[in-house]
């Protein structure tokens, strides 16, 4: 943790990385401005110019800082905080996701990051970032209670094996499921939750129903009822359709 820290701050801030001295609402607003576009790290007892000055932590300035934060940011924010130590200076390192419901609020306004610095979004910004938010957030949130282990392995191969005759060019299937956003490193997300878990279901099914007229919703002569991955369900959708399609041959006049 100390060397990559370190490194940090040889590469200087950029639109993930910022350095404070001290905390306040400044660190506040970077944070919301990070959660609002790619998520990043702010380290406080830095100085501008990558100086480790040091912070002074008492025994309860985390949890004051971090109650804070959660008071002034809408929804609010809970960001991860470790202390790294150099030269008998300690680092304090807050370190925030993209926020899956966007935009966040520090006091009534929506900022996001810009190369290094914090730009306060117009009203048209920050009504496109709800619009996109809102159409593509619940997938990206993650199952309470719910870890890697406890996803199949066979379901997570088989969809490694789906993308291979898709032609992609694959690494090890943690590497896929970390690209693709399925899992974080505090969880996995509804996604993956539906795509590889069998605790999924029975919330989570397909019925599907082959009525005799098209007419007529009494007279069923097939159906299929599915609590599978959503993988397996396509699978068996699709052949539960072309079961069912008629099927008929007509013949041209001699």
């Amino acid at each position: 943790m100390q060397k990559e820290i370190l490194k940090i701050i040889r590469n200087g801030e950029n639109a993930n990385v910022e350095f404070k001295e001290n905390f306040g609402d400044e660190v506040i607003a970077s944070l919301t401005a990070m959660a609002n576009f790619k998520g990043g790290k702010i380290l406080l007892g830095v100085d501008d110019a990558g100086k480790i000055i040091g912070i002074k932590i008492g025994k309860e300035s985390i949890q004051k800082w971090m109650n804070e934060i959660k008071s002034k940011t809408y929804p609010f924010l809970m960001p991860m905080a470790d202390i790294v130590e150099s030269k008998d200076k300690k680092i304090l390192i807050f370190a925030i996701k993209e926020s899956p419901i966007k935009p966040i609020a520090f006091k009534n306004r929506y900022f996001i990051r810009k190369e290094n610095s914090n730009q306060i979004m117009s009203f048209e910004e920050s009504f496109n970032l709800g619009l996109q938010t809102y159409n593509l957030s619940w997938d990206k949130f993650l199952v309470p209670n719910i870890k890697f282990s406890d996803l199949d392995e066979d379901k997570i191969l088989k969809f490694v094996e789906l993308l291979k005759e898709r032609g992609l060019e694959l690494e090890d299937p943690l590497t896929i499921l970390n690209k693709f956003r399925l899992i974080e490193e505090d969880g996995v997300t509804f996604a993956a939750f539906l795509l590889f878990s069998e605790k999924a279901f029975p919330n989570s099914c397909v019925h599907l129903v082959k009525f005799l007229r098209d007419d007529s919703r009494e007279e069923a002569i097939d159906d299929i009822y599915l609590e599978t991955d959503l993988i397996s369900q396509v699978e068996k959708i699709m052949n539960f359709i072309k079961g069912n399609i008629r099927k008929g041959l007509k013949k041209s006049p001699a």
